[in-house]
């Protein structure tokens, strides 16, 4: 069941944008309810350089790690060591691993409020993570956190669809972008 909210917000979309509103109606919304963990999700991240919400399903290393170990992570959790190694996890991948857990713990994460701080301390406290980057960070605020105005204009399938609806080039995207980020807000999550 879509809430009132959603529903709005889905109204809001079809109304601003006449182009979006050709595929608000054939889509079906997609469900993003979140776990609220921001350390389980940005380790989504550094596994399998995607975060585990997204609608193709292929986190592989993360959903086989929850196969093997079910439990909510933390960053206390002592996740087995054959847990570990029967992810063949790539060099790079077990430091950024160890790396996120490290500054998770230092910085003591469970403890934080994370849906109080504001969008740029999220990406600066993610960001300081080896493996964790912009793009990281923006799906951590949209999908962990539910922010609503928060538009991943870098991300490569989002950039290649506005392309693709809107008939711009890439250097047209770079240049328009913005102002359909603000024609959607402040609902640019869902458009996205």
């Amino acid at each position: 069941m879509i809430s009132a909210e959603t529903l709005s917000a889905i109204e809001h979309l079809r109304q601003s944008d006449p182009a979006l509103r050709a595929v608000v109606d054939r889509m079906e919304v997609p469900p993003l309810e979140s776990t609220g963990n921001v350390y389980e999700d940005a380790l989504s991240c550094v596994l399998d350089m995607r975060i585990h919400y997204t609608p193709t399903n292929a986190a592989f290393r993360f959903k086989r790690l929850k196969t093997l170990y079910p439990l909510e992570l933390q960053p206390e959790t002592e996740v087995p060591e054959d847990v570990v190694l029967a992810l063949k996890l790539s060099y790079q991948k077990s430091d950024a691993r160890k790396a996120l857990r490290a500054v998770a713990r230092r910085d003591r994460w469970p403890e934080l409020d994370w849906t109080a701080m504001p969008d740029g301390e999220v990406i600066r406290r993610l960001t300081e993570v080896p493996g964790l980057g912009l793009w990281s960070a923006q799906m951590i605020l949209l999908f962990t956190l539910g922010r609503p105005e928060i538009f991943p204009r870098e991300d490569y399938q989002i950039r290649k669809a506005v392309c693709e609806l809107y008939g711009y080039s890439e250097s047209e995207y770079a240049d328009r972008i913005d102002r359909l980020v603000e024609r959607w807000q402040p609902h640019a999550a869902l458009a996205a």
